[in-house]
């Protein structure tokens, strides 16, 4: 898939969720509260994808692609009242352990992808919860950021996979490997599957 490609198949994505047909990256994106804000988010918590932000989410050898970069975990929504793990995959951050299995990881966990200028991932490449954050100023001038991709659509959206999850827990439980960690550019082209 081109990069066009990929941008059109996230800004349907985007619009469907936000019921939006007119959206575009300026309807999220304030990049002035941005910058005041500093990535607040981005420095307690790493992003998580959307099961649709993926080319093909139930190819294993793509998805297991993807997770061998090394710049993304398994985590885990835990429903303790059921007794029950829906299993999604989010940003790598920095005081997650070395492996693809990172489960509540601590606040503080700054995202691996956040640079100088914010997300390394242009807009349309990064994890849907990172790119529908919708910045909105207190009165201090600082970001309060609110999200469309709501939890619970999250959850319900990866509830959907959770085969093609306990299949890649499952090859990652049984072969030690760690990933090896890509560089940017080529990290992008794994994800939408574009020419490397």
């Amino acid at each position: 898939m081109t990069k066009e490609e990929y941008m059109i198949k996230k800004l349907e994505l985007y619009k469907k969720i936000t019921g939006n047909n007119d959206f575009n990256e300026e309807y999220v994106t304030n990049k002035n509260l941005c910058k005041r804000c500093g990535g607040s988010c981005c420095k307690n918590y790493p992003c998580s994808f959307s099961p649709d932000d993926f080319v093909d989410i139930n190819d294993f050898n793509y998805m297991k692609q993807i997770l061998d970069t090394g710049f993304f975990v398994i985590d885990s929504f835990i429903d303790y009242q059921n007794k029950k793990n829906t299993y999604f995959i989010r940003c790598r951050g920095s005081q997650d352990k070395k492996g693809i299995f990172c489960f509540n990881s601590p606040y503080g966990n700054e995202c691996l992808l956040l640079g100088e200028n914010g997300c390394l991932f242009d807009f349309y490449t990064r994890p849907t919860i990172g790119a529908l954050l919708t910045p909105k100023s207190n009165n201090h001038g600082r970001g309060i950021c609110t999200n469309e991709y709501t939890y619970k659509k999250h959850k319900e959206d990866w509830e959907k996979h959770q085969d093609i999850m306990l299949k890649l827990i499952e090859y990652y439980a049984n072969n030690k490997k760690m990933p090896k960690v890509s560089k940017i550019y080529k990290l992008e082209k794994i994800i939408r599957q574009d020419e490397i």
